[in-house]
């Protein structure tokens, strides 16, 4: 008589997530949207654009617009963001423009596991306001 054992639960990591590949994980394009405009915000210098726009992404200070594009199979994403910003005078706004490039791509990559290709950065406001991050007013 030949005994069949039915395999056990597959081995865990750290976190609960199953090992060996077992199960997947989805991220949506909007949630990588999210994420990219509060890193976006982190960074000194950048202030909420005028209009409420920036509202539209998230709670508080935000970039205008932030159009993410996710390509390539679910394990091998690559995403392509593109974000419009308000830098606050009188922070230099290519220096902005290139700590909010090197954060969002970071941060993304950090929290989704998602290569990032490119992040795109569009300066659509100055703001009036010191560099200490006091509320400012469009310039």
């Amino acid at each position: 008589m030949t005994a069949i054992t039915a395999p056990g639960p597959p081995p865990r990591q750290r976190g609960g997530a199953a090992a060996h590949g077992h199960g997947s994980t989805t991220i949506p394009e909007r949630v990588v949207t999210k994420i990219a405009a509060r890193a976006a915000a982190e960074v000194p210098g950048v202030g909420e654009v005028s209009g409420g726009l920036g509202r539209l992404v998230g709670a508080g200070a935000g970039p205008a617009r932030v159009t993410v594009r996710l390509s390539g199979r679910e394990a091998e994403r690559t995403a392509t963001i593109r974000l419009g910003i308000a830098v606050r005078y009188p922070r230099p706004a290519a220096t902005t423009a290139r700590r909010v490039r090197e954060h969002v791509a970071h941060t993304v990559e950090r929290l989704t596991g998602i290569r990032v290709g490119r992040v795109d950065i569009e300066v659509v406001e100055l703001l009036r306001g010191d560099a200490a991050g006091d509320r400012a007013q469009p310039r």
